[in-house]
């Protein structure tokens, strides 16, 4: 299989979790290199471009400013990060998977997706499970 590694990643981004022979990885939650997480699918990068004098509104900084403190994953942080997620600027619906809450740390957190609407990333896509994943930095 062939690896990419997002340790450069600037922004958020999706891994759809389908068969691809690509596999993403890069290292996220407190500790790096020992928290490598990877999977494999395919990647899309998530577009919430904020105005240039306010870093902090882009999707990358508000995600990591829920996530960053918390030292687990619970049903209300995941309502908090479905919030965020509602302003993605795409039709597609993203929801924070409550099945894989353990699974999910900062930089890292499965979702399912419903794609909708002319405006999808994922035109011809049934519902699927996925990854967002952003840098580390981001919101500091």
């Amino acid at each position: 299989m062939q690896e990419l590694c997002l340790l450069s990643l600037e922004q958020a981004g999706v891994i759809a979790l389908q068969p691809s022979g690509l596999l993403f990885w890069t290292h996220v939650g407190a500790g790096g290199a020992d928290n490598r997480v990877e999977a494999e699918g395919v990647f899309v990068p998530l577009s919430s471009d904020p105005p240039a004098d306010s870093p902090e509104l882009a999707l990358a900084a508000r995600l990591a400013s829920e996530v960053q403190k918390a030292e687990c994953f619970t049903p209300q942080l995941a309502d908090a990060v479905d919030e965020v997620l509602l302003e993605i600027s795409s039709s597609d619906a993203y929801r924070v998977d409550r099945q894989r809450l353990s699974e999910s740390r900062n930089g890292w957190v499965y979702v399912t997706v419903t794609p909708q609407g002319e405006f999808s990333h994922f035109q011809g896509f049934e519902l699927f499970a996925a990854v967002i994943t952003w840098p580390l930095g981001s919101g500091n």
